[in-house]
């Protein structure tokens, strides 16, 4: 076991270092840089990874090695950008840490974050490994698509009424962390305890930006801990948690900072988290829906204002529409990639929707009541925490309010759910049944996303619309908060 675990972390550090170039180019990291780090490398050696499989190279030890370097390595060698700042400073001059409550505030949600951690991992350790997704779609294609370096798919073709058309995304992700060897039940808990972490980390870091609020950052981080997600043994050795990490590492990389709006790091580059938020699909099928949402929320802030919002400064609109199409391109592209794989080389799976579908949901529209009511029971159930009331209750204030980002993101988490709901009108199964099975895990990898939007609510709104459009208008000129400072300070 020791073996295993020694190589996984070795690789780990190769992964954290490889994508520290694109996270946090020439600057001092933080916990959520590194953990974001370590997830994009993963995700983009995945993909060269199932390319190079497909084209039938070996995927060697050195191989996988060289596949998980690479990328970064092009970005340490090709940019040469503006040093940028550390992710908690604060835009008006001061530090991120200087705010959102006392010493001892921080210092109780600091304690209460390092107990759900210690009790989440102690957990892990005790609980088997069991669940049936496990053992019938992402364990199978892990220990099986692998032999001898070789990308072997044939096995799919014998697994009955399983998700063969399921993205190989997750799976290959893992063997790139233990290099290629298949890994053994308690490899598996160890590596759902990293995933676990750095989506910790990440949250951690994308509240703390957004905010500017340790408190609020270590709550969030805490709460995530204890959530169904990770607290729910049935998530591990799934691809649930893997989606939420990435689903938040793009909205880390490509979320609003303290300061407005933009893009939150790195500025210069739109197009990392364009790589996080393409890696979706390639982890499950509704990350294609999911990640499409989320960068739709990323996209709006760096689209040119309208004419009667724009300032002077705010008019160059050439720039902003760069930075989206360095954002959408790396995005489609993976996407487009991850749908020809599924369509074209991947086994034809049991779908959702065989037969009739149409028809069929037609026929269940008076079962709807029933499907809602089933729904809610799931949504309220107590080891939620209470998530979901507080999210219905939140959602109507960031609409009355006018809470723009935070709205967005709450209202992609809503209809996330309209979609997961939906899907048992159509589906093949019984559709009680098929709610019962799924429904509660699925929405679990939600919660980061509603809880980086519920704590967007504590920025106060920006109503003004010259300090709206000004906001915007920084994006084209990729500028830095430093520099923004040093211009104020000279005019």
């Amino acid at each position: 076991m020791i073996g295993p675990l020694l190589r996984i972390g070795l690789v780990s550090a190769v992964a954290i270092l490889a994508g520290l170039p694109l996270v946090a180019p020439r600057r001092r990291p933080a916990a959520g840089d590194l953990a974001a780090a370590w997830a994009l490398a993963l995700g983009n050696a995945a993909v060269l990874a199932l390319t190079a499989g497909l084209l039938g190279l070996t995927l060697s030890p050195p191989a996988l090695l060289l596949l998980l370097v690479a990328p970064g390595a092009a970005a340490a060698v090709l940019g040469r950008g503006p040093r940028s700042e550390p992710e908690d400073a604060d835009p008006r001059g001061g530090r991120g840490g200087s705010t959102g409550g006392g010493r001892p505030l921080v210092g109780a949600s600091g304690a209460a974050l390092g107990c759900a951690l210690a009790a989440l991992l102690v957990k892990i350790t005790r609980v088997p490994l069991w669940s049936w997704d496990h053992y019938a779609i992402w364990g199978v294609k892990t220990r099986s698509m692998l032999a001898g370096g070789h990308l072997q798919l044939g096995f799919l073709r014998s697994l009955y009424q399983t998700r063969t058309d399921h993205p190989l995304g997750v799976p290959m992700a893992w063997l790139v962390l233990t290099l290629g060897e298949a890994p053994s039940p308690a490899v598996f808990k160890a590596l759902h305890a990293l995933f676990a972490l750095a989506l910790v980390a990440v949250l951690r870091a994308a509240v703390r930006r957004a905010t500017s609020s340790p408190a609020l950052a270590n709550t969030a981080a805490a709460f995530l801990a204890v959530s169904p997600l990770l607290w729910d043994s049935e998530a591990m050795g799934v691809a649930e948690v893997p989606l939420a990490l990435w689903a938040t590492v793009g909205l880390l990389l490509g979320g609003p900072g303290p300061a407005g709006p933009g893009l939150a790091a790195p500025r210069s580059r739109p197009w990392v988290p364009g790589l996080a938020l393409g890696f979706m699909p390639w982890i499950k099928q509704e990350g294609l829906v999911l990640g499409l949402l989320l960068l739709a929320a990323v996209l709006l802030p760096i689209l040119p204002m309208p004419p009667s919002l724009q300032t002077a400064r705010s008019r160059r609109g050439g720039g902003a529409i760069v930075a989206a199409a360095q954002l959408c391109a790396p995005a489609l592209a993976l996407m487009a990639a991850a749908l020809a794989i599924q369509k074209l080389v991947l086994p034809p799976g049991a779908s959702f929707f065989l037969g009739d579908w149409w028809r069929r949901g037609l026929d269940r529209l008076p079962l709807v009541v029933d499907i809602q009511r089933r729904c809610l029971s799931l949504l309220l159930q107590p080891d939620w925490l209470g998530f979901w009331i507080v999210l219905a209750a939140l959602t109507a204030v960031a609409a009355a309010r006018r809470y723009g980002m935070a709205l967005a993101l709450i209202a992609i988490v809503w209809i996330q759910v309209l979609v997961y709901d939906l899907t048992a009108l159509f589906t093949y199964l019984p559709p009680l049944a098929h709610l019962d099975a799924s429904f509660f895990r699925i929405c679990a990898a939600l919660v980061p996303i509603g809880l980086l939007g519920m704590a967007m609510l504590s920025r106060p709104p920006i109503r003004d619309s010259e300090k709206l459009a000004e906001s915007f208008g920084s994006l084209p000129d990729f500028m830095t908060q430093a520099e923004l400072r040093r211009m104020r300070e000279e005019a």
